[in-house]
């Protein structure tokens, strides 16, 4: 998965996405961040310069971008960004790619503003992504006079992550499990969202992470959640759907077309099976689902309700 990336990434430090029409974007949430800091990961686990060079110049074009951090602030790209630096400070550190940029990347962190975890009252995936950001900025060793920054209030923020680890998610996670014949599945997604199932496996895997950066001072508690959801996951048909029984969305707007070509060629690639695809706007875009195999019932403005008819048309 990683290897044909080096050789996609333009000059600037920035990849191609079919989106943006595969040209080099003008700004990006946090692909650039993310896409970086897993080659950086990948390539040091392989020894692979390439994929080095590639991850540290896509985080070296991300934190450039001063006002997409202002404009656009983002969990998953202070998730990156910090979980990056204290990886290249401990395997590449020598670098140039990294040393000659490494000055950009403390000041990037050091303006890094908590997002979502003061809000207490409510819970979504992204306030686990943010318990990631938060445990890696404190552990960056950085300190910040930003106002509103993680660094400048490094204490509250890791107390805020900490609670929801230990208590807040193992209680909802809890008041959320399910009868499954004599045994009980446990969800961890986006409960006030429908608990896409995605999110699922988002969840779990940023909840693992979390875990294990909080080190002894995660609970058991925690540590039990973690088990059950995962085993559910892993195991119940009532959580996690075979893979025949996928169904694709796609949201209705101009640059829908690529995507749902897209989804529906990856659902047939996998299971070698038709899939169907809805949208939320009820666009008619059957000739291309024609053209992939793929039926494609008219959707609905109502999301939900596309996918409960599609799901419905057998």
């Amino acid at each position: 998965m990683a290897a044909p990336w080096p050789g996609l990434q333009f000059a600037n430090g920035t990849f191609p996405d079919y989106l943006h029409h595969d040209e080099a974007p003008a700004s990006t949430r946090y692909g650039e961040a993310m896409l970086g800091y897993g080659l950086l990961m990948t390539g040091v686990r392989e020894n692979d310069d390439a994929l080095i060079d590639a991850g540290l110049r896509g985080v070296n074009w991300f934190v450039g971008q001063a006002d997409l951090q202002r404009d656009h602030p983002s969990v998953f790209a202070n998730a990156a960004v910090a979980s990056a630096y204290n990886f290249a400070r401990a395997h590449v550190a020598g670098r140039p790619q990294f040393d000659d940029a490494r000055a950009d990347w403390e000041h990037w962190l050091q303006r890094a503003k908590l997002l979502w975890l003061p809000d207490t009252a409510h819970y979504a995936n992204k306030y686990l992504v943010e318990v990631i950001a938060v445990l890696e900025l404190v552990a960056s060793g950085l300190d910040s006079t930003v106002s509103g920054s993680v660094l400048a209030h490094d204490a509250t923020a890791r107390g805020l992550a900490e609670d929801l680890v230990n208590v807040r998610v193992p209680a909802l996670a809890d008041a959320g499990a399910f009868a499954v014949g004599d045994k009980r599945a446990y969800f961890l997604s986006d409960p006030e969202g429908g608990n896409p199932l995605a999110y699922q496996a988002l969840s779990l895997g940023m909840y693992g992470r979390a875990v294990v950066l909080l080190g002894d001072r995660a609970t058991d508690a925690a540590k039990t959640t973690l088990r059950l959801v995962a085993q559910s996951m892993a195991t119940s048909r009532e959580v996690l759907a075979p893979a025949e029984d996928v169904l694709v969305a796609i949201s209705g707007s101009v640059k829908s077309e690529p995507l749902m070509r897209r989804a529906a060629r990856l659902a047939r690639r996998a299971t070698g099976r038709d899939h169907r695809v809805t949208d939320a706007r009820g666009l008619d875009h059957r000739p291309h689902a024609d053209q992939r195999a793929c039926g494609l019932p008219r959707g609905a403005r109502d999301p939900g309700r596309g996918l409960r008819r599609a799901a419905g048309a057998g």
